[in-house]
This record gives C-alpha cells, structure tokens and sequence, in this order.
C-alpha cells in the first residue's frame, strides 16, 4: 500500500474472482461391489466438459493416489470421460462406446482426495473432490454423483446415484434425483 494514511476506514480493497466450473469431476465409482467385478479392477472416475465449447486437455492433469497423469487431446462439449483401472475389465461390464482411458489409481474406500488440474503457462486451476463412504456408493453397487456440475464439490453437492453401476459416460441422474 503505498500513501498509507491514519484513516482505516478507507483501507481497503476489493477483487472479484470468477471460478470456471466448466471442466469437472463428476462421478466416482470407488468401491464397486463383487457382482460388477474386483475392488481395483473396477474402480473408475468420470469428468464432464460443462461448456458450450471443447476443452483442449493440454496442461491438465489428473492427480489422485498420489500419482498424476498427464491429460491430453479435446473433449468435446457437453462429453464425458471416463477413468477406469483397466478399460478392458470396465469394457465388460460397461458399453464400449463410453470414451474411457486407463488409470493406474486405487480409490481408497474409507474416503480419497480426487484432483483434476489446470497448470500452463503460470495459470493454475483446481477442481478437487475429497469423498467419503458416508455420502453413499460403499460398495453397494451405486456411484457418488455430483448434484450440480456449476457448483463446488462441498457434500452436500454429492450422492450416491440411483442408478444401479452409476451412469459412466452420460448425463447424471435428471432432475438431481439421487438415491
């Protein structure tokens, strides 16, 4: 502050931040029950491009499990992708049209930090989810959906779906329905 006076009532300062929640965690399938396949083995994640435009996944990154993964090509207005610890194993069970890249994370089923990141050329965005087996889907054959992609990832914006196997590669449940 430079000029500084004796005057407080005057010392201040206001900035507007706008949050983009354009490029968003979306649904967690963290602790599948046995009848859709193995713990690990089925586990996946879902992002959501909320925009009217496509997002060029250059400079994101994916980080969960301690571990980051570099993210690339376009995903599409309004499209979906899905995480999955082995797509052949989720392909068995889910519809090979659903767009799904391998991730080597574990999903820890007592409660886990989910980080999608934005960080090129000094911008940094983050989108973050840190769940837990109280919001529902532990291992009872249903995911945790977010409730609203244009908002935070608070719990009270998240649920267990009320789609059986969750609802990978689509619109979340209409109407914030949830289970």
């Amino acid at each position: 502050i430079s000029n500084a006076d004796d005057n407080l009532t005057n010392n201040n300062a206001t900035k507007n931040i706008s949050i983009d929640f354009h490029l968003v965690l979306n649904e967690i399938m963290y602790n599948p029950p046995a009848e859709i396949g193995s713990d690990t083995d089925f586990e996946w994640l879902e992002i959501h491009n909320n925009a009217s435009y496509s997002e060029n996944l250059t400079g994101w990154f994916l980080q969960c499990d301690n571990k980051l993964k570099t993210l690339g090509g376009n995903l599409g207005s309004g499209s979906f992708l899905v995480f999955a610890k082995d797509v052949t194993k989720f392909y068995t069970y889910y519809s090979k049209s659903i767009a799904t890249e391998s991730e080597t994370c574990s999903f820890n089923n007592a409660g886990d930090t989910i980080k999608l990141i934005f960080n090129s050329s000094g911008t940094y965005n983050e989108e973050s989810v840190t769940y837990s087996p109280s919001w529902g889907g532990d291992g009872t054959g249903y995911t945790l959906e977010k409730i609203n992609p244009n908002t935070n990832n608070a719990a009270n914006n998240w649920a267990e779906s009320k789609t059986y196997a969750g609802t990978s590669g689509q619109k979340n449940n209409p109407d914030n329905q949830i289970k």
